[in-house]
């Protein structure tokens, strides 16, 4: 099945974003622990590569 930005049957909420929350590991366990099944992107800086994990 092909999605586009119109057509996602996906809910995402954002639940950690370093520049509000704060660059450390607490503050990210703190906002992402016990949310079930999370995914996680991240922006390598200098560059255009993103990341992420499941």
């Amino acid at each position: 099945m092909h999605y586009d930005k119109r057509n996602i049957p996906y809910k995402f909420k954002l639940l950690y974003r370093s520049s509000r929350d704060g660059f450390n590991t607490a503050s990210f366990h703190k906002n992402c622990d016990n949310k079930g099944p999370t995914i996680w992107i991240a922006k390598i800086q200098n560059s255009n590569q993103l990341i992420g994990g499941y």
